[in-house]
């Protein structure tokens, strides 16, 4: 019984972890952010936004080779300090460099939503979790 309290406490743990990771309020702004720190619209696509889609591709190749390596825990809180950076890098007056590494971040964030699933648990606890039955 103690181990399935383990696993309901990890799974609203996730679950909570997950809603929070969806609230970026930022976000809609973010272009009018960026105008209003003096970037030029020139330098938002084509220096800034640019950083942050090439680094997606290379980020994308990196998270799955390591995915396959660490397996999920890690990443899910490498997630949560990329999070952190994304909006930590804003802070105060960023220059363009901040911005970009800004962007590297925001990337490794929103790219590990797609790659990990959060399934760290086993396929047996899986189905109890979702089925909402005691384990046997």
């Amino acid at each position: 019984m103690a181990t399935w309290e383990n696993w309901k406490t990890v799974s609203l743990l996730v679950c909570v972890f997950t809603m929070v990771r969806e609230i970026r309020p930022i976000e809609p702004f973010f272009t009018s952010y960026l105008k209003s720190m003096n970037f030029t619209s020139n330098q938002i696509n084509e220096e800034i936004y640019a950083v942050g889609t090439y680094s997606c591709l290379v980020l994308a190749v990196v998270i799955f080779l390591v995915t396959d390596y660490f397996r999920y825990k890690p990443l899910i809180i490498a997630d949560g300090i990329a999070g952190i950076f994304t909006y930590a890098l804003l802070l105060g007056t960023p220059s363009l460099f901040r911005v970009q590494m800004e962007q590297i971040f925001f990337g490794f964030f929103l790219f590990i939503r797609s790659c990990v699933h959060y399934v760290f648990v086993c396929q047996g606890r899986r189905q109890t979790i979702l089925s909402k039955k005691s384990p046997v």
